[in-house]
């Protein structure tokens, strides 16, 4: 899809195969809050076939409802597998003319720079200046011996999103 964008309007289904208890944690298929999109793998495969990024922090709320993300939903399957490790998925795409692509791999980890680039995206979003504070915070958890201010800015936004 990145060296051909257009090549979404060709597939008819997709399907996701992995564990039952990795299908069961990401298998929502209607995702009604960001808390649900974010652990919801037809979501995230919904917004790549319309054409977001779904590595996007924080996701878009108009996304939810989007029309063109939502006609999708119905035609991505999680299908859990006993065969399966909890390590291994495997994405099957079937074009309109009965062709498939799969793509089987390992599941893999977010590396540690991963995870700080998304806190970095997240903090600075949702809390402005003190945001480069809570990563401060974050990242020297191991030294820090009072709390109580990563706790005030983690509620210094006020509303009740899910921040992963």
């Amino acid at each position: 899809m990145r060296q051909s964008p257009s090549v979404a309007n060709e597939i008819d289904s997709v399907l996701v195969e992995a564990s039952p208890s990795v299908a069961w944690m990401v298998g929502n298929r209607d995702p009604q809050d960001d808390c649900q999109a974010r652990f919801s793998a037809p979501y995230a495969l919904s917004l790549v076939l319309a054409g977001l990024d779904p590595e996007t922090v924080p996701l878009p709320s108009a996304w939810l409802t989007d029309r063109h993300v939502r006609g999708w939903l119905p035609r991505v399957r999680i299908e859990g597998h006993s065969d399966f490790g909890r390590r291994k998925a495997r994405v099957t795409a079937t074009f309109r003319n009965g062709t498939k692509i799969e793509a089987d791999q390992p599941l893999r980890n977010l590396q540690k720079s991963e995870v700080l680039d998304r806190l970095d995206q997240v903090a600075l979003r949702h809390l402005g200046a003190g945001g480069n504070r809570l990563v401060e915070i974050v990242t020297g958890l191991n030294r820090q011996e009072d709390l109580s201010e990563l706790g005030a800015l983690l509620r210094s936004d006020g509303r009740q999103n899910c921040i992963v």
